[in-house]
């Protein structure tokens, strides 16, 4: 009996890879049959097709302008490298989300032995619709690389927390290496997410909490294992790469900006002059709130009068603001909202030029910092404080947000859950001009559809792409929400059959569920906040690191118990043959 089985485990084998293969490549031709997007906006799309160009001229990030040092140079980086390689900018995007979603799905083999739902785990990431979508795809921004490095860190360290378990299970410590790639990876991306978006600090709990799991399996190992310290010490330095990685990471930017620019600094809008001299601004309380605004023109009033340096950009900031009145949600109401009120802050500095280079922008808000801080201390100041987030990018909390905030959480899950708005860009930019669109292409090695032009293309190659791409969307529309509601289900029921049983071995499973949920309600968590104080946010380019973490939680929770049956069907078959 054993050996008319051997076949068909054979074939098994070779058909899942071969099947794998194929949906690649169909994958693969529909992602890269997509036009991407030429947006022309100077704070975002622009400016890191700007920043990549001179990366690609051997002039770091340009030259100092009001903006340059606002974002991540992670991306910048990306789009030059795939320049550099020779490889169009969405084919780069595809392959490496393809090797993220194979990297996460093999690091979930110590869990689920079965081949066929581990195949099934890594198809269901492969056709995530967020990963050929308008927004977080298409569009030649930082939130396209999101999903890719999410699954990568994610991947990282879970399998160095698997192996530690595996190791201390068996005795065996063998496979260094393993461990030493896991960790350069998961450094790598771990710095590659924190210099992509400013609000990364999402994951700094994630890699906390694993990192102490990890650390505490390993010392559980030195005490039972007391041969082979320097094998169990070598993974505690492991344990250290990523950290390492991402400080020297950070320290290299810092260096090259302050060769190039005259500051060691990694952001403005983090660890500059600007960001404390905003977390001033934003201590001073209005003396009426005014709904997503914590600089009202009153308070902004008596600003002008406590700070000099402030009243000398008086005029361009005047002039910034009622340019960004005009595009918030309460258009022309007076007020702006703190999503823009710092992009017009900045720039008034830099037109006015007290802050037209670095150290100069460093100098200038210092002393604003210092002026409001003096006038907050003064006992006849009409200035009174409040307290502030730890980031400058987060708007001062306020007591309404207690009941906003839930609400507006759930607004952000069901939106994630249902897949909305999620679909590929089938119509012609109109957000840039010729001379834009021009730039895109040629960084990106990609086509724009421009308007009135390629509509042989637009008939004949994109409709037939983007129907398939909208029917992929609409299957996850109907199931995932199901499996949201099954997954949340077996896993509470798994677990409390699992601790009325003291399973402990089933402990590796449940946490690694419990951390990709937890992740997710973080993810969620900050954008309910950014919706309710800055600026719309519940859109799923903003939402993008959710995605993947609430797809593999959601079947791993299903897929394991399903595994374990498996296997128990498997014995129980041997045993009677």
């Amino acid at each position: 009996m054993s050996k008319l089985r051997e076949p068909s485990r054979k074939r098994v084998d070779l058909f899942l890879p071969a099947l794998a293969l194929l949906l690649c490549l169909f994958k693969y031709r529909l992602a890269v049959s997509l036009p991407v997007e030429a947006r022309g906006y100077v704070t975002d799309d622009l400016l890191m097709v700007g920043m990549a160009e001179n990366l690609l001229l051997g002039n770091w990030l340009g030259s100092y302008g009001a903006v340059n040092l606002m974002k991540g140079a992670f991306f910048p980086m990306f789009l030059a490298g795939s320049r550099v390689l020779g490889s169009s900018y969405l084919s780069t995007l595809s392959l490496l989300h393809m090797v993220a979603c194979a990297f996460f799905v093999g690091q979930m083999r110590y869990l689920i032995c079965d081949r066929r739902l581990r195949f099934l785990l890594f198809i269901v990431l492969l056709f995530d619709p967020c990963s050929c979508s308008h927004l977080a795809f298409q569009r030649v921004y930082r939130s396209s690389v999101t999903e890719t490095l999410v699954l990568f860190l994610f991947g990282s360290y879970f399998g160095l927390y698997l192996r530690a378990r595996l190791h201390r299970s068996s005795g065996d410590w063998s496979g260094l290496w393993c461990e030493g790639l896991l960790s350069l990876i998961g450094g790598f991306t771990l710095w590659a997410l924190w210099n992509a978006r400013e609000e990364s600090m999402w994951i700094v709990p994630f890699v906390a909490v694993a990192t102490i799991l990890i650390v505490l399996e390993l010392f559980g190992a030195i005490r039972e294992e007391q041969r082979l310290h320097s094998q169990i010490g070598a993974r505690f330095l492991c344990c250290l790469i990523p950290l390492a990685l991402l400080a020297g990471g950070n320290r290299w930017i810092r260096w090259e900006n302050e060769k190039h620019y005259g500051a060691a600094i990694r952001l403005e809008e983090v660890d500059g002059e600007f960001a404390d001299a905003l977390k001033t601004i934003y201590s001073i309380k209005n003396e009426k709130e005014s709904p997503y605004t914590t600089v009202s023109r009153e308070k902004l009033e008596r600003l002008y009068a406590a700070s000099e340096s402030l009243q000398m950009i008086r005029s361009e900031l005047e002039e910034q603001l009622a340019r960004y009145d005009r595009n918030d949600r309460n258009r022309e109401d007076g007020q702006v909202e703190d999503g823009w009120f710092f992009w017009a802050l900045k720039y008034a500095a830099y037109t006015n030029g007290a802050a037209d280079s670095l150290p100069k922008s460093q100098a200038y808000w210092k002393q604003v910092r210092l002026e409001l801080e003096a006038a907050l201390d003064s006992p006849d100041s009409d200035l009174e404080r409040q307290s502030v987030m730890p980031s400058a990018l987060m708007s001062p909390w306020r007591p309404e947000y207690l009941t906003q905030l839930p609400q507006t959480f759930r607004k952000a899950v069901d939106f994630t859950i249902s897949y909305r708005e999620v679909a590929p860009l089938t119509e012609a930019s109109r957000k840039s001009s010729e001379a834009v669109n021009r730039r895109f292409e040629v960084i990106t090695n990609n086509l724009v559809v421009y308007e009135n032009q390629n509509t042989e293309f637009q008939q004949r190659l994109l409709t037939p792409v983007a129907a398939a791409l909208n029917g992929i969307a609409a299957v996850y529309r109907a199931i995932n929400p199901i499996a949201s509601v099954l997954s949340a289900v077996i896993y509470g029921v798994f677990l409390i059959f699992c601790i009325r049983k003291r399973a402990t071995e089933h402990v590796p499973a449940f946490l690694i569920v419990l951390g990709m949920f937890l992740s997710s309600i973080v993810i969620f968590c900050g954008t309910a906040y950014t919706e309710i104080s800055s600026f719309p946010a519940i859109r799923y380019d903003y939402l993008a690191g959710a995605y993947p973490l609430m797809l593999s939680g959601e079947w791993l929770a299903i897929l394991y118990p399903c595994g374990l049956l498996l296997s128990r069907r498997h014995r129980d078959n041997n045993q009677r043959i």
